[in-house]
């Protein structure tokens, strides 16, 4: 694709946001007419590899007013205010398997990598990482080790937050030495201590928390982490569910009036509200305690943008992404193993970027296996009590591409 200039001979290689520069990525050579308004609406739809202009600065360049680039709605033209990502479900583990013999899950920690440096290279400029729980698969110490050890050699966001999942309380079903034993359980381990490894191992990226709930304020957005303060070893109905106390509650009460009404509130939880988005819908798990305290609260705030993973539901062939209510709610997949509603695909790997624009938020299906997007979503900040989603045509559809 060419772009004429009759003013002045500016070339521009760029690579578009789909990802890396390779003999497989579309490379286009533009010649771009020379204005100074607004160099970053090429800026968010490519990464710049190369600036050559005649006689003007590199800074100076730009793109002139007339110019649309491929793709691109109006609103496109000018970068977010903001760029974050989601993951969950990461699911790394280190230490013994289940009979008690040495392991390590490579493939877990491959995918996790994968991740972050896929999603640095087509977000460099996200501003923070919220990993929405499951972090690891049995909760014991080799683990969170795992985990760490793939994030001292990565590259990711400053701000990086962390919830807890339903799998961090899972050493309670293990022994001393890592040996499954449900019939023993919860094996001298309680919730405090759970929670307490939990806290020790992320605090080391995210200072100076003492709950699994806490609030951050992100380049003047604000993100609330909520986390299960419970498992099963306190009610056995709890099983995987959520628990959030009335303290909990109160708290969330609390920060979402902080919040201005004109801006979006991203609210994380690894549990999602049952039957709303997709894998929510299993019957016989409630899913969340106190959960209609928790839906009726955050329905007095039309702004809030809940995102909860657990389910590990592809977004591949699924209508049920983000669903609306009274409030917005959004499934993130899973990096370990995304599964379909028959099975799982072992090579999938998945998660969500956001951007944040003035009046509105675009969330982002990303795949990191095959390193394309999915599909995209426009969701409107709030001015009155009503939202609208209007699906955006998937990439990878309209790149021919056949959603597994």
């Amino acid at each position: 694709m060419n772009f004429c200039s009759e003013a002045h001979n500016i070339h521009v290689r760029l690579v578009f946001i789909d990802g890396r520069l390779s003999p497989n990525q579309e490379q286009v050579t533009a010649a771009l007419k020379f204005t100074k308004p607004a160099f970053a609406a090429l800026a968010g739809l490519c990464t710049v590899v190369s600036l050559r202009a005649t006689g003007l600065p590199e800074s100076y360049a730009s793109v002139s007013e007339n110019f649309i680039p491929p793709r691109a709605e109006p609103w496109v033209l000018m970068p977010p205010v903001l760029s974050f990502n989601v993951i969950s479900d990461v699911h790394c583990r280190a230490g013994t398997d289940d009979w008690g013999y040495p392991y390590r899950d490579v493939e877990a920690e491959r995918k996790f990598a994968n991740a972050l440096d896929d999603l640095y290279t087509v977000n460099p400029r996200a501003a923070a990482l919220v990993v929405v729980g499951d972090l690891t698969n049995t909760g014991l110490q080799g683990d969170y080790d795992s985990l760490c050890q793939v994030l001292r050699r990565s590259f990711y966001p400053r701000t990086l937050l962390f919830g807890i999942g339903n799998h961090e309380f899972y050493s309670q079903f293990r022994t001393s030495d890592g040996k499954l034993s449900k019939e023993t359980f919860p094996n001298g381990v309680t919730d405090g201590m759970c929670i307490e490894r939990f806290l020790n191992n992320t605090n080391a990226y995210n200072t100076n928390r003492h709950k699994v709930y806490y609030d951050r304020w992100v380049q003047g957005y604000h993100f609330v982490v909520l986390g299960s303060e419970q498992f099963q070893l306190s009610r056995a109905r709890y099983t995987d569910n959520a628990v959030l106390s009335a303290k909990q509650l109160e708290w969330l009460k609390e920060k979402l009036q902080e919040t201005p009404v004109n801006q979006p509130v991203f609210v994380f939880l690894h549990q999602p509200i049952p039957n709303t988005v997709a894998g929510s819908e299993h019957s016989g798990n409630k899913g969340t305690e106190n959960l209609e305290r928790l839906r009726t609260l955050l329905s007095q705030y039309p702004q809030v943008i809940l995102f909860s993973g657990h389910s590990h539901r592809t977004f591949k062939n699924q209508p049920k992404t983000v669903v609306q209510d009274k409030f917005t709610m959004v499934n993130d997949s899973s990096v370990r193993n995304p599964a379909g509603r028959l099975r799982e695909s072992p090579k999938d790997s998945e998660g969500l970027t956001v951007d944040v624009y003035d009046d509105h938020v675009v969330i982002k299906e990303r795949d990191f296996s095959r390193h394309v997007w999915l599909q995209q979503y426009d969701i409107k900040t709030p001015k009155e009590q009503q939202l609208t989603v209007p699906p955006i045509v998937s990439l990878m559809q309209k790149q021919g591409a056949k959603l597994f």
